[in-house]
């Protein structure tokens, strides 16, 4: 099966409504189905270029809980451009069940409400990288979110995965990091390299940068 995409005259900083289709041809093309029941229609707002950008930031909200319902329900109403998640997406598998089932059920059945209107993007945290969470020995996190190079920005293909990538909105860079490199996961000179490039790019007066462990803290736990 492959994707059928088309799309035509797309205006900036306009909302639209697509649906996705997989078949081997337009006439056989279907909804992938999720938990059950076809995904229905997806919704995206193409880049506006200079209007102020509404952004909603979140972490750990990795249980599915009712809290994290509430706070996705809010946000899925606030008009925003897109969601920065700062990591431990999914703290852990629960008995019985696999790394697929527990994504589906505490991460896209949880923020389907904005995954179906916008990008949500991540950055991997501490839990991510449990053994609980795991499929064949790797964090499942890299099987849920595939790498997506953009080759504006130089050197993000080094990462092999998106354990750190960069995107740009309305002239701003967010650069998104991996802070487990700190404490022994590989590729922390990779990184650092890859953020001293992002860094001296000229075309960015301002960059925001998205990671899980913060700078400072006030918790004597962490």
């Amino acid at each position: 099966a492959r994707f059928l995409w088309t799309a035509y005259d797309l205006q900036p900083d306009t909302l639209y409504q697509v649906v996705v289709a997989l078949g081997p041809d337009v006439a056989s093309a279907q909804q992938p189905a999720f938990l059950g029941r076809a995904w229905g229609p997806v919704g995206f707002r193409t880049a506006g270029g200079t209007s102020p950008l509404r952004i909603g930031v979140l972490s750990d909200a990795s249980f599915g809980d009712e809290g994290t319902i509430a706070l996705v329900q809010q946000m899925a109403a606030a008009d925003l451009d897109f969601v920065l998640h700062a990591g431990d997406v999914v703290d852990e598998t629960d008995s019985a069940r696999d790394p697929f089932d527990s994504y589906a059920h505490k991460f896209f059945a949880v923020f389907e409400p904005l995954l179906t209107r916008m990008p949500v993007y991540t950055v991997p945290g501490n839990h991510d990288y449990d053994n609980d969470i795991r499929l064949d020995g790797s964090p499942f996190y890299y099987r849920a979110f595939p790498p997506f190079p953009d080759p504006s920005f130089l050197g993000q293909e080094a990462a092999e995965r998106n354990q750190f990538y960069a995107f740009a909105r309305n002239g701003v860079q967010f650069v998104m990091l991996d802070t487990q490199v700190l404490f022994g996961v590989p590729g922390r000179e990779q990184q650092e390299r890859w953020l001293a490039e992002r860094m001296q790019d000229p075309r960015f007066e301002n960059t925001i940068a998205v990671l899980h462990v913060a700078p400072f803290s006030s918790s004597s736990v962490h």
